[in-house]
């Protein structure tokens, strides 16, 4: 199981396996990221192929701290209505003791948050920013560098790099908020999913 979760860290980012062998509080984020990483893709079709990235790799580009930011982004073409488009998953996870499950929640929300709202408004704000195309290009740059399609796609990468580029792939995004309680606790908390406030299409599960 150990070597089941080092494998898995390291498709989205081998410096959380390697944080992760120097501070014991780092395996914590590293279990947390894999199980989060488990539940989106258990979101995404069977076939469906996905890039995965560590966000702290990317604060400079989101303008944010390490300290602001969610941990994973997975980026996941799929054919919707015989058409093509892209989905965005971003998630922060958090693997606590129950006893921190107030803080973990509060923590875990904001940085999904910030993170989300930055991302919206960049590629959908009104008026539009004048970034905008900067943001398709680094995605389409992400999709190039950790997307890999099966034999028999209804579509290339480079079909999608362009469509990214130009604006013509429409472009879903959806966040979540892992909380996994590591440790049982005296209340009656149970697993949960709710909407998080002031976030548009964010959700918060605590397992």
């Amino acid at each position: 199981l150990t070597q089941r979760f080092i494998e898995d860290a390291n498709t989205i980012s081998g410096d959380v396996v390697l944080r992760a062998a120097k501070r014991g509080i780092f395996a914590s984020e590293l279990i947390g990221i894999v199980l989060s990483k488990a539940i989106l893709q258990s979101e995404m079709e069977k076939h469906q192929s996905a890039g995965w990235f560590f966000l702290d790799d990317y604060a400079t580009w989101l303008g944010l701290n390490e300290g602001q930011i969610a941990d994973i982004l997975a980026l996941s073409p799929k054919i919707v209505d015989k058409k093509l488009q892209l989905q965005m998953l971003v998630s922060e996870a958090k693997y606590y003791d129950a006893k921190g499950v107030s803080e973990a929640k509060t923590v875990s929300s904001n940085q999904l948050r910030i993170t989300v709202s930055r991302i919206q408004n960049a590629l959908f704000g009104e008026p539009g920013r004048l970034d905008r195309d900067l943001w398709l290009s680094r995605l389409s740059d992400m999709v190039n560098d950790g997307i890999e399609l099966p034999v028999g796609s209804q579509f290339t990468i480079d079909e999608l790099r362009v469509g990214i580029r130009n604006g013509e792939v429409p472009i879903e995004i959806k966040g979540y908020s892992h909380v996994f309680l590591s440790s049982s606790t005296d209340s009656a908390l149970e697993s949960e999913r709710v909407l998080i406030p002031n976030a548009m299409n964010c959700f918060q599960e605590v397992f």
